[in-house]
């Protein structure tokens, strides 16, 4: 009875202490206090939880419970109010920032700033549009952006909340047509992968005549030295092609991390046999879109061919970004993802692939050995 009453009347003096702080704060300051206080427990949601599962030991349990949740929804309420207030102010920012380069919004929509550049003029059928969607790659973003713009005037980005120089970079580079900027990160990023790739093709439909998409990621390198004239040979009847992609990796006589600025194509001496084929180009059609949960590659392309040989970096630029790319699938992905990961950290310099491949040199022997993943 004790234990009972003591957890009552805590859980009472907490909500009404919320409830003051709710009370006292005038309209035109927007509850600053309850934000305040927010701040400060930031776990609240946890704490009133771990409440309601030991107060239901106890008789009266609704009672309590429905004490708790009043402060539980005012503290989702500032939650909220200061994510609202984190959003306008990188508008703000960046709305300064792309204005300085030539870019103007055109809409704004689910926390995603749509920017084009003043000059913009929609590309025409022959031409080839870039799409790729980063995050915070200020050190990849010089060189992708160079060896992006050897192969297409017309690049439209999907910068997911970066907090580096992204942004910044992206504005300054003239064939960066459209960029939509999302200023609020989602944790749920098996939806947001795939969400977010549709919003971008989706604009690249409204505002390109391309008769080709090509869609990459700031870590991959195709081999081609013309990919437009090869995109021109490819009958009328193929929607898609695939490239076959191939992991790099660090090895104990190449672990030299990378720097800014240095080409990524061929940074790395080894890669593993295990490829996958990705339908990275595909036609400028309305039945082609993202769908499901992390989706790399469209749907809807009826007859596609594999052509390409890319170099993927995503495990091999140095070993900080290795133990990071391990930590941001242990912490924003469900199984397999997590476990696979999990049990990769601190394994950046390679023997043998992931998959316990033999390494090879870039050329014939690697693709004459090349074994599809499932």
């Amino acid at each position: 009875m004790v234990a009972k009453k003591a957890m009552q009347e805590k859980i009472i003096l907490d909500w009404k202490y919320l409830t003051l702080q709710e009370e006292h704060s005038s309209e035109h300051r927007e509850h600053q206090k309850i934000i305040e206080h927010a701040k400060n427990l930031q776990d609240i949601n946890g704490y009133l939880e771990f409440q309601l599962n030991n107060a239901i030991k106890f008789r009266g349990s609704r009672k309590i419970k429905h004490l708790i949740n009043g402060p539980k929804r005012l503290a989702n309420r500032a939650n909220q109010h200061i994510i609202n207030q984190k959003v306008k102010s990188k508008k703000r920012s960046l709305l300064r920032l792309a204005q300085q380069f030539g870019l103007h919004e055109y809409k704004f929509i689910d926390d995603q700033l749509f920017l084009i550049r003043d000059n913009f003029v929609k590309p025409t059928s022959e031409a080839l549009t870039v799409l790729t969607r980063i995050r915070n790659e200020e050190l990849l973003l010089p060189d992708t952006l160079q060896y992006l713009s050897k192969h297409s005037q017309c690049i439209f980005v999907y910068d997911d909340d970066s907090n580096d120089k992204t942004f910044e970079l992206l504005c300054k580079e003239e064939n960066v047509k459209l960029v939509i900027a999302n200023l609020h990160w989602r944790s749920e990023r098996i939806e947001e992968e795939t969400r977010s790739r549709r919003v971008l093709l989706d604009e690249a439909k409204e505002y390109s005549n391309s008769q080709w998409f090509w869609y990459t990621d700031a870590d991959e390198r195709i081999i081609s030295s013309s990919i437009q004239k090869y995109l021109k040979s490819v009958p009328e009847s193929i929607d898609g092609i695939r490239m076959r992609l191939f992991d790099a990796y660090m090895t104990e006589d190449d672990q030299e991390e990378y720097r800014l600025g240095k080409p990524l194509k061929d940074f790395r001496h080894k890669f593993g046999p295990e490829y996958r084929d990705i339908l990275t180009f595909f036609k400028n059609k309305d039945s082609i879109t993202y769908q499901g949960l992390d989706a790399r590659e469209p749907v809807g392309a009826k007859k596609v061919i594999t052509h390409f040989y890319c170099q993927h970096y995503g495990k091999a630029l140095s070993y900080r970004q290795w133990q990071e790319t391990c930590k941001y699938y242990m912490n924003n992905f469900g199984e397999p993802y997590k476990t696979k990961w999990k049990n990769r950290l601190g394994k950046a310099v390679h023997k043998r692939s992931d998959w316990g491949g033999e390494l090879y040199g870039w050329g014939d022997g690697l693709f004459q050995n090349g074994k599809k993943l499932s």
